[in-house]
């Protein structure tokens, strides 16, 4: 181990390894002087690099005074190696003292000293120089986003060559963004006489070292190079100095004539003492800034008349030392007038150039470079480059770096001297900026931009990929590939360059897909163009928008196989939307050869675009804990979401659905009850439970202010509802004492007193969408409208608790959901019902469309979109599996997001209608809980949880009869003399048995609690047995309708899987608490018990000789039996720890178990999504996974022959598969991630989820409860 390790940590040692200087000796330093927390020594040392030994200057903190000396030379070694520039005195490396170890920080020495005994002891000196060349350097520390804390002429030193210098970052610290000020702690507060008003400790709390102190700092520093006289220098001691302070007094400046000095003129001085003043501002707002700082020097050094200027241009860098000689104060016209009128004399700079150049400067939306500006406008090499040059020093510019405006109102200047040739109009160059985005990405965009040698790779493992981007791909590109759209949103609709935008959608757009997904920026800016552009173009060409929808659309369920592979826009997007997107159609022909995809059916459109994993990884919370109020929006740009997740309110992607910021909290542990986008959505305000209003920064998480709210009037635990006004400025609560209070968002102050007219609790609350009113919705079935504090009208039709409302676009009706299953659409102010709409279950959420157009409601376990102006058509009807709690359109109307009742996953869907959309769902079930074989392997029966049972074909696939019924269908079971006979037990408690050839099911029997199980009698089906989470087993006689014997008590827990042994002598049954159980089914006798699970047992089986029992529990373990003895046979299955090898078990809760008809082979089920084959000698499984199913594999069975099986899933699919080899010729995998691999694992194309369940995999020979389904074939390249 290093031995300065107890000075400087290991991972210091490692990152500033570059900076090490060896072998050095600190017994030849000399000691020049001690500060307040380090000495300084100078020393001769022979530095790497140098053929001749350097005289340094040496720092060594004294490690006797700070406990902490690890963070602290951490901290200084990591700003000051940061910092390049020339008014920076430049960091040579670090070092060790050889007796102690102390890390000693290396820099360049300087033979003149501080700036205080330079100007002291040189009679003669530049003032303005050095001003200007400290100011050049705190410029550039702010910029850096750092503080200095510690500016005063000793922390200036003076080069050989005279240049000023800052030095000493002990105190230095990076600043943390805040609304006004940028801000920076620290546990030093600096010397006193240059500590701004605001760092004095009147009060309790640390002093916040700001940008703006270290300018008061900079006006001191000015001060006394400017009257070589320490600022305060007239007061005796320190108490003075803090007083004068306290007391806002600052130095006194002497005249001009005082001064012994030299100075370039007396306007200069002027200027300066200007300078000083606006640095001693008391409010540190009002202080001016160091950019602000170096254009009054720029004026000063550049203040002269226009006719002392002389061709040729005079040199940039010497432009402030000639200037400065002939200084002037003039006023910013005509100082902007001198300097460009020389520019436009000294150039051949046309209006055209200049004002192209000048525009993308100002309204670039990210920094570029002169060379950027070159490509972008189509200028020769340097043209830019050579007149910001000439614009010395109104930009900040080095050739080949991001160009900066020193001077804000040079803008203002510019946009208004219409009579100048260097005007610019701001209207014009916008206009003429998106154009030129446009037709540059025309002329470079191509197919396979970067000529990738094979298609079938993912980016990050192309060979010279970086090398490959930064040729194909220059910097000025990719800028226009990110901001084109931005660019077109700063201009009004024209045709002009609508049809330029066509060309783009039409020609190149796959390409700028490409390039995006090669730069890394796909995720982040293919959503917002798109979605931008579609706003401008709008209702001004259809069929244009439509095509730029669509492919905002495939963008969005593409975004991960793009995102990481750019050959996937042609591999996986292509091939699998040729035949219903417009996009796709458009640009068949460069679908990949390699990826064929057939599809057989017809293929419906898959409403559902995006799923977002909220809380991946946590379980849901018990209801009692659940949020108090939920809120969900879309940004006003339509590119975010805005959610309150069981983590606290987070910000989501809304193209690619990655979490872009948040959990977003306060400083404790409080709850949001509302939270609302700022209208031009760079904040996010949020109301919270414990009384504070938070304001935060939406792109950085930043907190940016915290409002306290008047809390005497109102228990903020007891609020249920919440809504922000439409400008962010107003917040109302509901609490379940029927009181709504209002609050005002920047002061935190009631709005007005309590409203209490409801009885019971507000549920819901919605504003106007110009904020003039707010209606609340309540468990007492009212509906209140209010105007501020006044109500206006109530509303009173709903026979249960209202639980949403929301008022129309326009303001002029209101919507409202109730738990009485209906939506009623009011009149805003006469309070007349103009439509009621029937549900089929409770109303959690209802809101209109921002283009009115459509009506959207969730509720328990559905969703559905109703026309606004046809009251006579069908709803679109949407898949939906859980209960809806929340609805939210996009502000363009185009999509909607939910989120359901477990708070785990949003959904974003496409709100386009479509006559498709209208159509209920038939040919299809929802979850298969239950499957069953006829005896002859010619029909499948299933049950789902919508309650349908459907009779199939196997040898056609086809639907041959569906029955439905009103309570989810938990267990189905073929008799086995009788195709024509099924049994089904139901979640209402009944035992029915349906002759397929009538059209209604007869009961048998009945449960007192839902039906778990149901199976006829191997020998004539003369009986069914029942199983029932009411802990009874029960026979039933199929002639009689009655029981056979008595019901079979299964004392502990309730039943959940029964299996008849082959000869109907003995009944196994498995159930909650752990055990299976083995019966006798003619006595009721219970013959033994077996309790080797750990977990509910979900499926046991008999052998088809009787003579083994397996069974398959949540505890992921099979469990093999001898039925004639009564103890374990073999080892149990269980699911290995390393689950990624596929070999070694099921990954999750066993859910179906089955013997072959052999009795050699146990097949199952799983919630891992596959299905297992397991040798039932050797436990041990004989093939790798079936996998396809999307969600659990619910029930399993297998063929009389043996060599086939079914599967059931909660993904609604039953899936055939055989056992013989290479089924299907199939030459790929598909991987649990949706990657569809060769037999090399190279990625060949990705499967959306909703896809992948209708997709044939290997081993899969049928797809059974699909209106369609697809095939692959892979081919090469």
């Amino acid at each position: 181990m290093s031995n300065h390790l107890p000075y400087v940590s290991p991972d210091v040692l490692e990152q500033f390894k570059h900076l090490k200087i060896p072998n050095f000796d600190m017994s030849k330093s000399t000691f020049i002087a001690a500060g307040g927390f380090s000495d300084v020594f100078k020393a001769e040392h022979h530095l790497p690099g140098h053929p001749t030994k350097s005289v340094i200057a040496i720092k060594q903190l004294r490690f006797h005074i700070k406990k902490d000396i690890i963070m602290l030379f951490k901290k200084e070694i990591s700003i000051w190696s940061s910092l390049q520039h020339p008014n920076i005195v430049p960091l040579l490396g670090f070092t060790f003292d050889a007796d102690t170890n102390y890390p000693l920080l290396i820099s360049e020495w300087m033979e003149n000293g501080s700036a205080w005994s330079y100007i002291n002891y040189k009679p003669k000196y530049n003032a303005f120089k050095l001003i200007c060349d400290v100011a050049e350097g705190l410029a550039y520390l702010h910029v850096k986003k750092m503080v200095h804390s510690d500016l005063k002429t000793d922390n200036v030193l003076i080069s050989s060559s005279g240049t000023a210098m800052i030095c000493d970052f002990g105190m230095t610290t990076s600043i943390a963004p805040s609304e006004s000020i940028e801000t920076s702690h620290s546990s030093h507060i600096g010397t006193l006489r240059y500590r701004a008003h605001e760092l004095i400790p009147l009060s309790r709390g640390h002093p916040i070292h700001t940008t703006a102190s270290d300018v008061w700092a900079f006006g001191m520093t000015t001060y006394e190079l400017l009257t070589r006289k320490r600022a305060y220098g007239e007061k005796r001691n320190e108490g003075q100095i803090l007083l004068a302070i306290v007391k806002r007094e600052t130095p006194s400046i002497p005249t001009f004539d005082q001064l012994i000095h030299q100075v370039a003129s007396k306007n200069i001085f002027q200027n300066l003492v200007q300078i000083c003043l606006s640095c001693w501002e008391c409010e540190p707002k009002k202080r001016i800034d160091a950019a602000e700082i170096l254009v009054h020097l720029s004026k000063s050094s550049g203040s002269m008349h226009t006719s002392t200027l002389e061709s040729p241009p005079v040199d940039p860098k010497q432009r402030i030392e000639i200037t400065v000689k002939n200084a002037e104060l003039i006023n910013n016209t005509d100082f902007y007038s001198s300097i460009l009128k020389g520019v436009f004399r000294c150039g051949d700079w046309t209006p055209h150039i200049f004002g192209g150049v000048l525009s993308l400067i100002f309204f670039s939306k990210s920094p570029l470079s002169d060379q950027d500006i070159d490509a972008i406008l189509g200028l020769e090499a340097d043209r830019t480059s050579d007149l910001l040059a000439c614009l010395q020093p109104l930009v900040n510019h080095e050739k080949g770096n991001p160009v900066e405006i020193r001077d804000a109102s040079l803008y203002d200047y510019l946009v208004s001297c219409k009579e100048y040739p260097w005007y610019i109009d701001t209207d014009e160059q916008k206009t003429y900026i998106a154009s030129r985005c446009l037709e540059r990405m025309r002329d470079l965009l191509r197919y396979n931009i970067c000529d990738i040698p094979s298609s079938y790779v993912f980016n990050a493992e192309i060979p010279d990929n970086n090398t490959r981007v930064t040729q194909c791909i220059p910097p000025s590109l990719k800028y226009i590939c990110c901001n084109w759209a931005h660019h077109l949103r700063d201009v009004p609709y024209s045709q002009e360059l609508c049809s330029q935008v066509r060309f783009f959608a039409y020609n190149q757009l796959l390409f700028w897909f490409e390039t995006l997904s090669l730069t890394s920026t796909f995720n982040d800016h293919v959503g917002p163009a798109l979605c931008l552009a579609i706003d401008w173009v709008g209702n001004n060409d259809p069929e244009l928008s439509s095509f730029l929808g669509d492919a905002y659309r495939q963008a969005s369920i593409y975004s991960e196989p793009i995102s990481m592979s750019a050959s996937q826009v042609y591999n996986s997007l292509l091939p699998l939307t040729k035949e219903d997107s417009l996009m796709s159609i458009h640009y068949a022909k460069y679908a990949s050869t390699g990826c064929r995809v057939e599809y057989i059916g017809r293929k419906r459109r898959i409403e559902c675009i995006k799923t977002i994993q909220v809380n991946p990884g946590r379980d849901q919370r018990p209801r009692s804990e659940a949020l108090l109020t939920d809120f969900l929006f879309f940004s006003p740009d339509g590119t975010q979401i805005l959610h309150n997740t069981l983590r606290g309110i987070c910000v989501w992607n809304a193209t690619k659905g990655e979490l872009i910021t948040g959990p977003l909290t306060g400083y404790d542990e409080s709850s949001a009850l509302s939270a609302t986008y700022s209208p031009n959505g760079s904040y996010i305000i949020e109301a919270s439970d414990d009384g504070i209003i938070r304001k935060f920064d939406a792109l950085t998480n930043f907190l940016v202010w915290e409002r306290e709210m008047g809390r005497k009037q109102i228990d903020l635990s007891r609020v249920v509802s919440a809504a922000f006004s439409p400008d962010a400025k107003s917040v109302v609560f509901g609490n379940n004492q029927g009181t709504i209070l209002a609050f005002n968002v920047d002061t935190g102050e009631p709005r007005y007193e309590p409203l209490e007219v409801h009885t019971d609790s507000v549920r819901c609350l919605s504003f106007s969408s110009d904020g003039q009113y707010f209606a609340s919705g309540s468990d007492d079935m009212t509906i209140n409208i209010w105007d501020v504090e006044v109500k206006i009208s109530q509303f009173k039709k709903h026979t249960q608790a209202v639980t949403t409302v929301n008022f129309s676009p326009s303001g002029n009706n209101v919507v409202s959901g109730s738990k009485d299953r209906t939506i009623l659409i009011w009149g805003a102010f006469t309070g007349e019902v103009l439509r009621k709409i029937e549900c089929g279950g409770e109303v959690n959420s209802v809101v209109y469309s921002p283009n009115e157009l459509y009506i959207l409601v969730g509720g328990s376990e559905w969703m559905s979109m109703w026309k606004v102006d046809d009251v006579r058509a069908p709803p679109k009807v949407f898949e939906v599996d859980k209960s809806i709690l929340r609805v939210a359109f996009s502000p363009d109307s185009s999509r909607f997001v939910s989120v359901d009742d477990g708070r785990n996953v949003i959904r974003i869907w496409d709100a386009s209608w479509s006559e498709e959309g209208t159509e209920t769902i038939i040919e299809e079930q929802a979850e298969i809980t239950s499957i069953s074989l006829s005896a002859s392997g010619n029909l499948i029966v299933t049950g789902s949880s919508d309650g349908s049972i459907c009779l199939w074909s196997v040898l056609t696939g086809g639907l041959v009869k569906k029955l439905d019924f009103s309570h989810s269908v938990d267990s189905v079971s073929f008799c086995p003399v009788n195709e024509q006979l099924i049994a089904f037990g139901s979640r209402d408690g009944t035992v029915r048995l349906w002759d397929v050839t009538n059209e209604e099911p007869f009961t048998i029997g009945k449960h007192d609690y839902s039906v778990s199980s149901v199976v006829f009698s191997p020998l004539g089906g003369k009986h069914v047995a029942s199983g029932s989470w009411d802990k009874t087993i029960r026979i039933w006689d199929v002639d009689g309708r009655e029981l056979e014997v008595s019901p079979l008590t299964e004392r502990d827990s309730f039943v959940r899987t029964l299996a008849y042994s082959p000869d109907g002598t003995r009944l196994a049954s498995g159930s909650a608490d752990k055990t299976v159980r083995i019966w006798n089914p003619e006595t009721g006798q219970l013959l033994s018990t077996f309790y080797d699970h750990h977990d509910w047992v979900n499926s046991v089986a008999y052998s088809s000789d009787g003579l083994c029992i397996v069974s398959g529990s949540d505890d992921k373990t099979i469990l093999f039996y001898n039925a004639q003895d009564d103890h374990i046979v073999g080892e149990q299955i269980t699911r290995s720890r390393d689950y990624a090898k596929r070999f070694t078990g099921h990954g999750g809760n066993v859910s179906s178990v089955c013997f072959s008809p052999d009795g050699e082979r146990i097949l199952s089920g799983s919630f891992d999504k596959t299905a297992r084959v397991w040798n039932a000698v050797t436990d041990r499984p004989l093939f790798l996974p079936f996998g396809g199913h999307t969600k659990i594999v619910r029930t399993v069975c297998f063929f009389p022959d043996g060599r086939r099986f079914a599967t059931g899933s909660d993904d609604g699919a039953v899936r055939i598969w055989t056992l013989d080899t290479t089924p299907n010729n199939t030459n790929w995998d598909l991987r649990n991630n949706n990657w569809v691999v060769d037999k090399n694992n190279k990625p060949m194309m990705w499967i959306p989820t909703d896809l992948r369940a209708r997709l044939y995999g290997s081993g899969c020979t049928s797809i059974l409860n699909r209106s369609y389904y697809l095939k692959l074939k892979l081919g090469t390249e």
